[in-house]
């Protein structure tokens, strides 16, 4: 449909409206070279979000499987929290093996992006969800909300502080429409916030259980 067919217009135009905004600026070249190295790399973390939210894009479809939902965000969670760890004490040195000395740069842009990408991430794997409920028009204003916000913050933070400004607005973006999906997502389903962020005994359980499924499904195939 159409509100689908602009939500996905607005997800690219969510992640890629700084860099035309700095372009229309006059940030040079160089230093929206080294912003976009620190972009590219900070949504790396969210490669855990889209492997999960491939998995729940099935179990959604079919019925409201909370627990795993619940346990693929806090899961999810943790492991972008040690991507976040391991880019504070080694970005550097990742940054110059991978992209060289030049862009070295870009170390304190992606550690304030990838702040934001843990709020997106909410995004990414709740909106399975929401999808299978039909709820496009909360998508698709959430999205345009982070938009709005991206647009302009950028107007106001990149004449300041340059690339660095379009990151703090990346963040603010981020932040805004992954907390849309988390506020919404408590409230439909009469869910406790702690449920979305900290693992415990039963999501240990839960792995378990599933591993033995699996491991019970791939013995019958074989």
């Amino acid at each position: 449909g159409f509100i689908p067919m602009l939500t996905s217009l607005l997800s690219i135009v969510n992640y890629r409206m700084d860099i035309l905004e700095m372009r229309w600026l006059g940030v040079s070249d160089y230093d929206i070279g080294i912003y976009s190295v620190g972009l590219s790399l900070s949504e790396y973390s969210l490669l855990f979000a889209d492997i999960f939210r491939e998995v729940l894009l099935n179990k959604t479809a079919l019925n409201d499987d909370f627990e795993a939902i619940n346990f693929s965000l806090k899961t999810c969670l943790l492991l972008m929290f040690i991507f976040y760890i391991v880019m504070i004490f080694f970005g550097r040195g990742i940054i110059k093996l991978i992209y060289g000395s030049d862009y070295v740069g870009a170390y304190e842009v992606v550690l304030v992006i990838l702040l934001g990408t843990f709020s997106m991430m909410y995004f990414k794997l709740l909106s399975p969800i929401f999808i299978a409920h039909g709820k496009w028009c909360f998508y698709f204003f959430s999205l345009l909300g982070g938009v709005a916000i991206n647009i302009v913050s950028n107007l106001i933070f990149i004449p300041l502080i340059g690339i660095y400004g379009a990151a703090i607005t990346s963040f603010l973006s981020y932040m805004f429409t992954g907390l849309m999906f988390i506020i919404k997502y408590i409230k439909s389903f009469n869910l406790k916030l702690t449920s979305l962020f900290v693992l415990n005994r039963n999501d240990y359980k839960y792995f378990l259980k599933q591993f033995k499924k699996d491991k019970i499904n791939n013995d019958e195939q074989i």
